[in-house]
């Protein structure tokens, strides 16, 4: 009977155990699976915020630059005015080259006070595209005397902005390199038109072969030569219809900067000054051709250049482009 009721008692506490056993293996500990479901969250919240905030914006400057590239590479020359240097949109401002050089010193042109803004030595990628940017703000038009050599696939997209944008294109020779243009100081006038022929092409390589321009400023300045050589290279020019053309007033951006008069300038109202002081020295009265530069560097230039235009506003000029 003992053995019996020891076996009872053995059975019920094997029973209560296995009941015991089956209840825990149906319960969670919650505070580890909070812990899983925020490590989770938190994981997920990182990544969305890395997909919403850095890749978009990723992509939106890659569109960005492959549009602006786009643009730029695109971009198209303006329909050609035939054997001019200009594109039309400012025809009732261009003058042709050998009346306003005649009237440099005296007179003026079918009754008006004229200025022709005219910059040297570009085009160029920084400057440049500055100085066109306040001429179409201003919609003020201007001639640039292009060097050949820095006409190229870098730069022939700031030279089509420049026609098409309604400016006239002249040269300003082809290397710029004194010594090879003026060896001992005179004028060799076979090389120089030999360089102008090849600047002419340059510019027809990217603006058409309808393109053509015969305005020409000598490097450095005809005033600046030995006379005698000069009547050489003016008449091959000439023969070749190619017509020089030098300024009367500047802002002396590519001056000495010790020099007395005219000297370069280091601020706004400096060159304000130099032009006015140019073009007393020099009796400009109703035709102003201003000589500036577009090379790399002159920051001055860029600077100054909307006070310029309001300051001969001021005077009454109107402005023209040479042709």
């Amino acid at each position: 009977m003992k053995n019996k009721k020891l076996f009872s008692i053995v059975l019920l506490c094997i029973f209560c155990f296995a009941l015991s056993a089956c209840s825990n293996n149906g319960k969670t500990d919650p505070t580890k699976n909070d812990t899983k479901n925020e490590e989770t969250n938190t994981d997920t919240t990182v990544e969305s915020t890395n997909e919403s905030e850095n890749k978009p914006e990723t992509e939106t400057e890659k569109e960005t630059e492959t549009e602006s590239e786009k643009e730029t590479n695109d971009e198209k020359v303006s329909d050609t005015n035939v054997n001019k240097n200009h594109n039309g949109k400012f025809s009732a401002n261009a003058y042709d080259v050998v009346t306003v050089r005649e009237k440099l010193y005296n007179g003026d042109i079918d009754g008006k006070k004229l200025a022709f803004l005219t910059f040297d030595d570009g085009p160029n990628n920084d400057v440049t595209p500055r100085i066109l940017d306040i001429l179409k703000e201003k919609n003020v038009p201007a001639t640039f005397f292009t060097v050949g050599k820095a006409i190229h696939e870098d730069t022939a997209n700031v030279l089509k902005r420049i026609y098409n944008e309604g400016h006239a294109i002249a040269t300003h020779s082809f290397s710029h390199e004194y010594e090879d243009l003026y060896p001992g100081r005179y004028p060799n006038a076979e090389y120089i038109l030999k360089e102008e022929k090849k600047s002419i092409e340059r510019l027809k390589s990217f603006l058409g072969e309808e393109f053509y321009t015969k305005v020409f400023r000598y490097p450095g300045g005809h005033m600046s030569w030995n006379k005698e050589g000069l009547k050489a290279s003016d008449k091959l020019l000439q023969d070749n219809n190619i017509y020089w053309i030098d300024w009367n007033s500047m802002t002396g951006d590519a001056q000495p900067k010790n020099i007395k008069q005219v000297p370069r300038p280091e601020t706004v109202q400096k060159v304000l000054d130099n032009f006015d002081e140019s073009a007393r020295l020099n009796g400009v009265s109703n035709v102003a051709v201003i000589l500036m530069h577009d090379a790399i560097g002159k920051e001055i230039t860029v600077e100054a250049l909307p006070s310029l235009i309001d300051h001969l506003q001021k005077l009454g000029y109107e402005f023209g482009i040479i042709e």
